[in-house]
Formats: C-alpha cells, sequence, structure tokens
C-alpha cells in the first residue's frame, strides 16, 4: 500500500497545505474554506495521489489557534 499524506492547517476562511510523498514535501498553498474550495482542494488531491501511484490518501487536519 502506497500513502500519499496531506497536512491540513484550517482556520475559519481558508486552509494551508503540503503533500508528502517520495521523501519529498510540496506547499500546495492556500485555499478557501468554503464548500466549493473543499471540493476543488478534494478532487486536487484525489487526482495528485493518483498520479503518484498511491492507493491511500492519509489526511491530517490541524485547526489553526
Amino acid at each position: 500500500m502506497r500513502t500519499f499524506i496531506v497536512g491540513v492547517d484550517s482556520a475559519k476562511a481558508s486552509f494551508t497545505s503540503a503533500t508528502v510523498w517520495a521523501e519529498q514535501v510540496c506547499y500546495q498553498g492556500e485555499t478557501v474554506n468554503t464548500p466549493s474550495g473543499c471540493a476543488h482542494f478534494a478532487s486536487e488531491m484525489e487526482q495528485q495521489a493518483q498520479r503518484s501511484g498511491a492507493s491511500v490518501i492519509h489526511l491530517i487536519i490541524e485547526p489553526t489557534g
């Protein structure tokens, strides 16, 4: 099982994220914390995981504050 790791720092208006794959960390930027922003983020993470050959996404969410 190959795991694509996604870390999220969540605030009320937005969240920032980074991914870890093959021991490389990649900053993904800031996303608005709305239903459409979250849907776009989820879709993008699924696409990146598939391109990387991962079979699992491990999502870690930390609230800011």
